[in-house]
């Protein structure tokens, strides 16, 4: 498959693209944990710089070189690898956007493995480039929100609003 690929830490001008990366193999993933997703869209995000960068290698372990790097994507649903589509609300050939997890990367390449508990099915009226760029900032914004435990009517002091998560918040 054709991926974005890095085969070290450092900076965008590490990525290069791979007319032969290997498709991730159904058989290797956690059965009923982690699926397979067709990539329509990609959001790139401040953590996947940190990890490019090895900031996060004490915190999140090595990624294995070469890797693709992209966390939060759109695309359609591939492969469930067990995961029941009842308890998830999507199946095979649903468009889904997934956020960025500490697990799997992936998002730069045509195939990518997500996890069901970062995983939800994209309404008609969004497209795949909105539903990547929500897929972490406004999920993130969201629970930031339900914690909340303020009055009605009472203000909230947002710092760092213009980011993705802040601007969803305000």
């Amino acid at each position: 498959m054709k991926a974005i690929i890095s085969h070290s830490y450092g900076t965008y001008k590490n990525l290069h693209l791979s007319d032969s990366y290997p498709k991730p193999n159904v058989q290797t993933l956690k059965k009923g944990k982690q699926m397979l997703v067709q990539t329509e869209a990609v959001a790139l995000a401040p953590g996947d710089c940190r990890v490019l960068s090895g900031a996060c290698a004490k915190l999140q372990g090595p990624p294995s070189f070469p890797y693709v790097p992209g966390g939060d994507l759109c695309g359609i649903l591939f492969d469930m690898n067990g995961v029941d589509p009842n308890k998830v609300g999507y199946d095979v050939g649903d468009r889904v956007a997934a956020g960025f997890t500490v697990g799997p990367r992936g998002a730069l390449g045509e195939y990518a493995v997500i996890e069901p508990t970062m995983t939800d099915k994209v309404p008609d009226n969004i497209s795949p480039e909105e539903a990547a760029a929500l897929a972490s900032s406004a999920t993130c914004a969201l629970h930031l929100s339900r914690r909340f435990d303020g009055e009605k009517n009472e203000m909230v002091l947002v710092v760092g609003a213009r980011g993705g998560v802040g601007s969803h918040l305000c």
